[in-house]
């Protein structure tokens, strides 16, 4: 086993046992989903882990939470060691499921963080919990947008927040806990009543959108953007899996430069597949609204041992995107500096 497979083995357990919690949460409101331990039961745990996901995805939604799981669930070999493994998993997700104050912290995007070894090929270093709540809170106690109003749960569902690299979301849910706590405040000095479930709902369904190359990490945005308050039910999220490289020499959300509409992966099955190449899949186009914030701690890589720039992908296929980075900014008139490292 290479160190290459490690890591896939370990990412793909963690996003496995993610959606195992999150179905455990989701199972205490709503009668149709059965609980961790009733499904573990099952002779048949995968067929009944992905009728149960299935069910979610089509009734409840939380697609970017459950249908990369299932895409990975359905490829698991059919054997004892398969079905033992999931029981663990599911043990593991229902011990983490009674502590709901780790459910209110990037949890499994630390795992995450440090499950990929290789971090450094895709600049993935993670922005610290605390960076992110001192930034987020800043921006947002100290901005004053005419047109929002911060008692009002319709009003502040207008406000747009992106990150363009979101990871696994710790900005992001830095972002939507800023929001929450300024609406409580708010509600509070003026006497009237705060509605912190309505603008936690608001917030998940229009005014927050990520973007990245990892599917894996969008997952795990999706859920702990979720989880930070289990019991509202959300149905739509903007978080999407980019595509990079391919034929078509795609660069992720860098692509934004070239305008604001982009392909992007219904399925989030794969960050490799471009638009073009993915013809059995369904495909749909994506648009970035104007925004109010936009917050980012880009993927930044070191020139060390050589270009490293999109170190994720093979280094043939390296060179291409580099070359198409420098086209973009040719194309669209762009002052900016991408040597690696600087």
């Amino acid at each position: 086993m290479t160190s290459n497979d490690l890591r896939i083995y370990r990412v793909a357990s963690l996003t496995l046992a993610n959606a195992m919690l999150f179905q455990e949460l989701i199972s205490q409101r709503e009668d149709h989903v059965r609980p961790l331990r009733k499904t573990a039961e099952s002779l048949d745990i995968v067929g009944e882990f992905n009728r149960q996901w299935k069910y979610i995805e089509n009734n409840i939604d939380f697609a970017p939470i459950f249908r990369v799981a299932r895409e990975i669930l359905l490829a698991l070999p059919s054997s004892p060691e398969t079905d033992k493994a999931l029981r663990r998993l599911a043990e593991s997700a229902i011990k983490i499921s009674r502590n709901r104050a780790a459910l209110r912290q990037d949890l499994m995007g630390r795992i995450f963080h440090r499950l990929l070894a290789d971090a450094k090929f895709f600049g993935a270093f993670y922005t610290k919990i605390p960076a992110a709540t001192l930034l987020l809170k800043l921006a947002i106690s100290e901005n004053n947008w005419a047109a929002v109003k911060w008692t009002d749960p319709d009003s502040i569902g207008q406000l747009r927040i992106a990150d363009l690299a979101c990871g696994t979301g710790t900005l992001l849910k830095a972002a939507m806990a800023a929001v929450v706590d300024r609406h409580i405040e708010e509600a509070i000095s003026s006497g009237e009543r705060a509605h912190p479930d309505e603008v936690h709902r608001n917030l998940v369904e229009n005014g927050l959108w990520g973007f990245d190359v990892l599917s894996s990490a969008v997952h795990l945005a999706a859920s702990a953007i979720a989880m930070h308050d289990p019991r509202v039910t959300v149905r739509n999220m903007h978080l999407y899996a980019l595509p990079l490289g391919g034929s078509s020499r795609r660069l992720g959300s860098i692509d934004f430069a070239k305008g604001k509409t982009l392909h992007v992966q219904k399925t989030l099955i794969g960050a490799s597949i471009g638009p073009e190449e993915a013809i059995t899949k369904k495909k749909m186009t994506t648009s970035l609204p104007s925004l109010h914030i936009c917050t980012m701690n880009p993927p930044f890589t070191r020139s060390v041992y050589g270009n490293l720039l999109f170190g994720g992908v093979s280094e043939a296929e390296r060179g291409e995107l580099q070359e198409r980075l420098r086209e973009v900014l040719d194309e669209s008139e762009l002052e900016a500096n991408i040597t690696s490292g600087l």
